[in-house]
């Protein structure tokens, strides 16, 4: 019988790294695992980075900004549960689908990211569209009583006014993909992420638009924030 190594290499990665991550984990992300598009490292990483400013006492708002179906905000949800924690959780996304990106944004492979976007808009209308609706229902489950959400609908760009209300954060999670909102965010509230709070980056290895606004911003602000890659797109780190 022929075997395919890399499938089985795959695998065996799989199955090591259930082994060693938190059973409340693992229970956590069954139940969210059907409403994000994040590799299982990215969430373990998110869920890592709630405990910590939880167990630190980092003060300020868990805010996303590219929320899809809310998957990640509910994984957050679950975390802050264990803690009855009264902590702001705070997600905004279009619930459109994507907004166009600028002509020359690639993806990891070299593909123009505007001609994919039309692509997908002109068979299917939209591109990566949630419904509001069904993703608030979703998070109110998973945060009943207790829990301290919004979920705001909009691009960034338009919701800036009302997100100036926040005055610190401790976790700030971007999720946008494309050059202009990521460095508009970055703009926006770098400065109000909490010290030795987290700053994620989801698509930095993966578009081109996320990684040049993200190194456009620290280049021109000259700071320089120690960043790990929890895969080959995601970075993370604390702000200094």
């Amino acid at each position: 019988m022929e075997i395919n190594f890399q499938k089985k290499q795959a695998l065996n990665h799989t199955n090591a790294f259930n082994s060693i991550v938190d059973v409340e984990f693992l229970a956590s992300y069954e139940k969210i695992r059907h409403r994000t598009m994040l590799s299982v490292e990215v969430l373990y990483d998110f869920w890592r980075s709630v405990e910590y400013v939880e167990k630190n006492n980092i003060e300020g708002s868990i805010l996303e900004l590219g929320v899809w179906k809310g998957g990640s905000l509910g994984l957050v949800g679950l975390c802050l549960e264990k803690s009855q924690s009264q902590r702001n959780v705070i997600g905004v996304d279009t619930f459109e689908g994507h907004p166009a990106p600028a002509q020359n944004e690639v993806d990891v492979w070299g593909n123009n990211m505007k001609e994919r976007y039309e692509i997908e808009v002109s068979k299917n209308g939209s591109w990566a569209k949630a419904c509001h609706h069904e993703t608030t229902d979703f998070l109110q489950e998973i945060y009943g009583e207790w829990g301290r959400f919004t979920l705001i609908k909009g691009k960034i760009q338009d919701k800036v006014k009302e997100l100036r209300q926040i005055d610190k954060i401790s976790i700030l999670r971007l999720d946008m993909d494309w050059y202009e909102p990521t460095l508009l965010a970055l703009n926006e509230f770098y400065d109000r992420l909490s010290k030795n709070g987290v700053i994620i980056i989801d698509d930095y290895g993966h578009h081109s638009g996320a990684r040049d606004a993200f190194d456009e911003f620290i280049a021109s602000n000259n700071i320089n924030p120690l960043m790990h890659h929890i895969n080959y797109s995601c970075i993370a780190g604390l702000k200094s």
